[in-house]
């Protein structure tokens, strides 16, 4: 009996030793950077491939989707380059607008997303609901983005 207690206790101990937590692993390159649409323009003029964001700061739908992605942006391995327009006078916004137009398709709706690749948009996708928090994070999985700096 004491052989079966010892076996049995050996057993779990060695099993124990076997089962590994996973803590979730976070990519500190993973980030969303700040830039001005003078900035974003010259990416896009070097022919340039990344992922744009579109925002204002007096957007609420644009400041609920800076926190979904503060807040899942190191699940992903992913750069995205926000560039916030200009809205403290309707002058300010409208010339941002205008800039960008040249180069996007609608930049005024936000927040609007935007996949560039070597220049050009290859695709977009406009709006962020709270109710659809993954919307953005499906795009970047349909769109295969994942890795791009």
């Amino acid at each position: 009996m004491k052989k079966v207690i010892i076996c049995l206790f050996t057993f779990a101990l060695v099993m124990t030793g076997c089962v590994s937590t996973t803590s979730k692993k976070t990519n500190s390159e993973s980030k969303v950077i700040e830039i001005g649409v003078d900035d974003a323009i010259v990416k896009i003029q070097k022919k340039q491939s990344f992922v744009l964001l579109v925002t204002r700061k007096q957007c609420e739908y644009c400041e609920a989707m800076l926190e979904m992605l503060k807040d899942t942006i190191n699940d992903h391995n992913l750069v995205i380059y926000d560039t916030i327009m200009r809205d403290d006078t309707v002058e300010h916004l409208n010339e941002d607008v205008d800039k960008l137009k040249a180069y996007l398709d609608r930049p005024d709706q936000t927040p609007h997303y935007y996949y560039i690749k070597n220049g050009e948009v290859a695709d977009a996708q406009k709006g962020y609901t709270q109710f659809q928090p993954d919307r953005f994070w499906e795009w970047v999985a349909k769109n295969d983005l994942e890795g791009m700096k």
